[in-house]
């Protein structure tokens, strides 16, 4: 009967490679939009990790709810040496975060000063390549500070002007130093180029009064590997005074916003190739209306009605395989092209933000996640064999002498 099946589908060649071309277009281009999406999920969970100052994030217990200057780790370095440790991470980045207030005599603002190393931070969070102006941290200033440039703005300040930090220390006093303006970053995030600053961790460490401690160490670790990194850093800290957690369990809304994004991506996959399944279901029941008096013919001599549900079956199952084949191959051709030389998408976002994340690299290379892949290819597969369902149940009511009685 598959035989059978195979010739029927080629008795009009022209119709048979219409409805071919339509549904391995649309599942090969299905393919191609999974690959470049996922690719730029990915980039978006780097981006997120480095916002957050690593794969893995280890505070005091209670700092990532609150914030608060006083949930401080004692014994920073002891720690740290400890954690450059664990097997599975590529190194640690340790900061000192200051929540506190900028202010110059043309005005004040709210700010989150960041102490940090600049070799570490260019592993990590790489604030440095936003530079617009002026020096990142170099060694040489005794006191730098790099502002953003909306900051520098409301400041009313240019490079080497002075400005005052007043905050609180960890045991509640109010504190106040002196810093001098040495760069201007611009992210193209109005909100960080107006709070975020940074400075060395010693600077940090002296206007805060935190000899020797550090507000976030983060551990650098392979995408794949974050959670098994997190459970040896839990395991080498041994410790109830801190909390360790994951970039994704950090910024959950971050992982909100992806899955969201991806589940409309499928969505939108889905109502392209049902409006693609409506062509074919049209497709099927004109051919069981040109082949009615031929369906009679069969049933006169002698297949039986599930017989004959049955053949438009295997030519819809035939039809599916050829499609797919060739959807696949042109899906996974253009995959292969956009992975080899991807595709720059800057000229067109420039650099994105996605909840207070900044994604400065949009060169997308497709990539291919097998879990999803396989789903759009069984979907395709599924609604492409319902789309003969209903046809194979009307050939299969036609009687013999109806069948035979039609006429075009």
């Amino acid at each position: 009967m598959f035989a059978i099946a195979w010739r029927n589908l080629w008795r009009n060649r022209t119709r048979t490679i219409v409805s071919i071309s339509a549904i391995s277009f649309s599942y090969g281009l299905f393919l191609v939009t999974l690959g470049i999406a996922d690719s730029s999920y990915s980039k978006m969970e780097d981006a997120a990790a480095k916002s957050a100052g690593g794969s893995v994030l280890v505070h005091a217990d209670g700092y990532w709810d609150s914030k608060l200057n006083d949930k401080v780790m004692s014994n920073g370095e002891e720690l740290a040496s400890k954690l450059r440790e664990i097997p599975g991470s590529d190194g640690v980045s340790r900061r000192v975060l200051i929540n506190g207030l900028l202010s110059t005599s043309s005005g004040n603002i709210a700010t989150l000063v960041q102490g940090v190393d600049p070799v570490e931070d260019s592993r990590v969070q790489n604030a440095g390549q936003f530079l617009s102006k002026g020096t990142f941290l170099t060694g040489e200033e005794k006191d730098p500070l790099v502002i953003g440039t909306e900051a520098a703005k409301e400041l009313n300040v240019e490079l080497g002007d002075r400005v005052v930090l007043t905050t609180t220390d960890p045991s509640g006093e109010m504190t106040r130093a002196l810093f001098h303006v040495t760069g201007f970053i611009h992210t193209g995030s109005k909100q960080m180029d107006k709070m975020a600053a940074y400075t060395s961790l010693s600077a940090a460490q002296k206007a805060a009064n935190m000899p020797g401690q550090f507000t976030q160490i983060g551990l650098i670790a392979p995408r794949e590997a974050r959670h098994e990194v997190k459970a040896a850093a839990l395991k080498a800290l041994d410790s109830k005074d801190f909390e360790v957690m994951t970039w994704d369990e950090a910024m959950p809304e971050i992982v909100s916003l992806i899955q969201m994004d991806a589940a409309f991506g499928d969505i939108y996959g889905i109502v392209v190739f049902l409006v693609v399944m409506f062509a074919v279901l049209n497709t099927f029941l004109m051919i069981v209306m040109e082949r009615i008096r031929e369906f009679g013919l069969l049933s006169a001599l002698g297949l039986q009605p599930h017989q004959v549900s049955l053949l438009l079956f295997y030519e819809s199952l035939l039809l599916a395989i050829v499609s797919m084949i060739l959807g696949f191959a042109l899906g996974f051709l253009i995959h292969y092209y956009f992975a080899v030389n991807g595709l720059d998408l800057t000229s067109i976002y420039g650099d994105m933000e996605m909840g207070g994340v900044v994604m400065n690299d949009m060169f997308i290379r497709s990539e291919i996640n097998v879990s999803r892949w396989v789903g759009a290819s069984l979907s395709v597969f599924f609604l492409t064999m319902l789309s003969s369902v209903y046809p194979a149940y009307r050939a299969s009511k036609l009687t013999p002498a109806d069948a035979m009685r039609f006429f075009h």
